[in-house]
């Protein structure tokens, strides 16, 4: 049976000193080292003394072990698995970040969850537990974010029920976005239902719904987070809860925007839509038109302009992706500029909304007219499939065969606030040094590395704007940026287990660094996204990029209540209490002696291997 969260509230206020029940751990000066935290997979196998890698003293270590098997959870460690078995299960989706969890669990119910948390409490009170359903955390904060946390991974919480009378959909956290795809769907199409999320069919529904999951449907339906309609929760007491309008209001309103930071959502319901009727998918490709950085310019802006007429429709959702051209583009030119929509409708009304207006758009400002298109009718299954350009062919959804190939990369993420647009003078200020990069940027094996911009349009539509910026559904979430224009990636990626070389680190910064100064120069002011953390941000300012000063008060009294001892952290979570970010301990056996380390509150980029010994 659930407990009432009013109950956890009152103990909470009536008990201050829990807020510093457990104090910072703070090494003697002479045991204090400083070790990397984590490896990069790059440098080959998992290092010797793996399994000698633990969070606390070796007591709290094996009495958290002895009381998690007891507790019958299935539960991966170095020293029960071995380092290979252990150091593969660690890894999250980007290869960039590797770190080393205290241990993994993999529970098949809330109650296992509820064992596993009571069990930290009870045992290891350093360390941090961490929440996993899909792994695809920029920094890795599904496998802690820092080493030495208690992984929770949720692969076993994946059902999807679709509710026929009410509309809604039961889903577990780590049910995969492509899965839920296909069981809205039908198995033959029989429900033709859908919600709102982004296109990579791999990613966990869990952490992408809890940080926002804005996709190409968001624009006409909200994000993934605005349809949660209610969430079972456990606490850091180990309690079981329901969050939803009815009961523990706050709880389901923090959820709605940086759910990781109050508990592990165990199960997740939410609002689904008609899918059935017409879609089309759209994709406009230039490339040997773009003679200059000014014609790709007069592209975006002629896109922009369109995107923030008041009669631009919330049926379209686009983006417009700048990167080096490739095989798929049009030959002849070396930067390719996509505009890749999806469209809830007839071709015909697509035509005459969208198209005519942007051809006649692009012939005014003296733009070049796309140098290829597809425009294709088809399902929303089929639709969402065409998007996803990794998939295995066939069967793109096929959400096991992508996870088995992992990404390796950075980026950097800036959301526009307010929508005003770029100026035609910044854009080409920002195309031209892009043409010029992309002349030089065919992938080598002295420089195996690729670049892209993705310009996500967020708002657009004028006076309507998006459904994400409704009253109703804006004061219903704890995510407060949703009157952007542009959400804007950069990007610099290697394949398969790379290093990704210093060349290209300093092409991300020059991306990023262009659209600050463009933002700068138009007067537009930019803010973090949540779901795109950036790894290089400690807690103070990711806090401050992602929430505006009053839902982070609201927020930080919500941490206090339902987590006072900070249970549910990583390097950039919110801070409710005194007890901040202080990590885990870590014990690493070196030679004889045993050396307390605490992680850092962010980590440096690239993840090489570095240690220096304290003097």
């Amino acid at each position: 049976m659930a407990t009432s969260l009013a109950c956890l509230l009152l103990a909470a206020v009536a008990s201050p000193a829990l807020v510093e029940a457990v104090p910072p751990f703070r090494p003697p000066p002479h045991l204090t080292a400083a070790f990397p935290q984590g490896w990069e997979r790059d440098f080959g196998p998992p290092p010797p003394g793996l399994a000698l890698r633990s969070n606390g003293l070796p007591s709290e270590s094996d009495a958290l072990l002895h009381c998690l098997q007891s507790s019958n959870i299935e539960t991966m460690t170095s020293s029960l698995n071995g380092s290979a078995a252990y150091w593969e299960a660690a890894q999250s989706d980007n290869l960039r970040f590797h770190y080393h969890p205290e241990a993994i669990v993999y529970p098949r119910s809330a109650k296992e969850v509820s064992a596993a948390v009571n069990c930290v409490s009870a045992h290891s009170p350093r360390t941090a537990i961490a929440a996993r359903s899909g792994g695809h955390s920029f920094a890795g904060h599904g496998s802690g974010g820092w080493d030495g946390s208690l992984v929770v991974d949720l692969k076993h919480l994946d059902s999807i029920r679709y509710d026929g009378k009410s509309g809604t959909a039961a889903v577990g956290p780590s049910a995969r976005l492509g899965d839920v795809v296909k069981g809205l769907w039908g198995s033959s199409g029989q429900l033709k239902r859908a919600m709102p999320h982004g296109t990579c069919p791999p990613v966990g529904v869990g952490g992408h719904a809890l940080c926002g999951g804005f996709g190409p449907t968001s624009r006409q339906w909200g994000m993934t987070t605005d349809n949660l309609l209610e969430a079972e929760v456990v606490l850091a007491d180990g309690s079981i809860v329901t969050a939803s309008p009815r009961q523990n209001k706050e709880l389901l309103w923090g959820l709605r925007g940086a759910g990781s930071n109050f508990g592990i959502v165990t199960r997740l319901t939410f609002q689904t839509y008609d899918a059935s009727g017409e879609w089309v998918f759209t994709e406009m490709r230039w490339s040997p038109s773009l003679k200059t950085g000014a014609d790709a310019a007069k592209v975006v802006h002629a896109v922009q302009t369109l995107a923030t007429d008041d009669s631009m429709p919330r049926s379209y959702g686009f983006h417009v992706q700048l990167q080096p051209a490739n095989r798929g583009d049009p030959p002849g030119g070396p930067l390719a500029l996509h505009m890749r929509g999806i469209w809830h409708g007839e071709r015909a009304e697509w035509e005459r909304q969208i198209e005519s207006k942007l051809l006649s758009g692009l012939k005014a400002a003296g733009a070049p007219e796309p140098d290829a298109k597809t425009i294709t009718p088809m399902s929303y299954r089929a639709v969402m499939e065409e998007w996803d350009d990794f998939g295995k062919p066939g069967d793109k959804l096929d959400t096991l065969a992508e996870r088995l190939v992992r990404n390796n990369f950075l980026a950097r993420t800036r959301l526009t606030k307010g929508q005003k647009g770029f100026s035609l003078a910044s854009l080409e200020g920002m195309m031209a040094p892009l043409l010029e990069r992309a002349k030089g940027s065919e992938p080598t094996l002295e420089e195996p590395f690729m670049w892209n911009v993705y310009l996500e349009m967020y708002g657009g539509g004028g006076k309507l704007g998006a459904r994400h910026r409704d009253q109703d559904v804006m004061g219903a979430s704890s995510l407060p940026h949703r009157d952007s224009l542009w959400l804007i990636q950069s990007a610099a990626g290697t394949w398969g287990r790379n290093q990704l070389p210093r060349k290209a680190h300093d092409v991300l910064d020059e991306l990023d660094e262009g659209f600050a100064r463009a933002l700068q120069k138009d007067g537009i002011e930019d803010s973090g996204y949540a779901c795109y953390v950036d790894a290089r941000e400690d807690a103070e300012e990711a806090t401050r990029r992602h929430f505006d000063q009053k839902t982070a008060e609201r927020l930080k009294k919500l941490k206090r209540e339902v987590d006072p001892r900070n249970v549910f952290r990583n390097p950039q979570g919110i801070a409710g209490t005194e007890y901040i970010d202080e990590g885990a301990t870590e014990l690493l056996e070196a030679g004889t002696s045993m050396i307390h380390i605490r992680p850092p509150l962010a980590h440096p980029l690239p993840r090489g291997v570095r240690a220096r010994r304290a003097v």
